[in-house]
């Protein structure tokens, strides 16, 4: 296990967790919707003089109708679903958002090699080893070829950048890297921090 503190880091790139945010909100909306149409039923079935919007007349009778059957238990179970329902997509959404936020995913670009946690996961790579980096445009994968010629594909999307793009400014640390071109900011022993 390669520690991101052996080498100070160059360029950094978070994994785009866009389509995870996404799919959260929607879901968690999704259910405080159907607890706002319920908690909407409801009141409209509790105040039976309420016409129908697109029944009229007609729908004024219908609800007072209904209003006479008014049952407290159920007026009570349709309040507390819907109460369920929105105070439930809010925690969906909001423990959906932390953990989507909080995992560790990102590309390091250090002095001596790029480094890839997912997770637990963690792959590194040491700018020696490799030959070149490229985009295979077919699967949108980062390849790192090393001097056998065999490519290491790195399938992943980073936020606010294409994988094409990356891999030009991987490539470009890794020159700058071999050539020993990169500059050090950490501070040395003798100078003061």
């Amino acid at each position: 296990m390669v520690s991101p503190k052996d080498s100070p880091i160059v360029e950094w790139y978070r994994l785009d967790a866009s389509r995870r945010i996404l799919g959260t909100l929607v879901l968690g909306s999704s259910i405080m919707l159907l607890g706002s149409i319920v908690s909407a039923m409801g009141l409209v079935r509790s105040r039976g003089s309420l016409p129908h919007p697109f029944l009229g007349h007609r729908g004024a009778v219908l609800a007072a109708e209904a209003a006479t059957e008014r049952s407290p238990m159920l007026e009570l179970t349709t309040g507390l679903v819907a109460l369920g329902c929105l105070l439930g997509g809010g925690a969906t959404a909001i423990i959906g958002l932390k953990r989507a936020l909080s995992e560790e995913s990102y590309l390091a670009l250090r002095h001596d090699g790029a480094l890839f946690v997912h997770g637990d996961t963690e792959r590194f790579v040491a700018w020696d080893d490799l030959e070149d980096v490229r985009w295979d445009a077919r699967s949108d994968a980062l390849l790192f070829v090393g001097h056998d010629g065999v490519p290491v594909p790195l399938e992943a999307r980073f936020a606010d950048v294409t994988n094409q793009e990356l891999a030009r400014r991987v490539l470009a640390v890794r020159r700058r890297a071999v050539h020993g071109l990169l500059r050090t900011s950490r501070p040395t022993e003798s100078s003061p921090a």
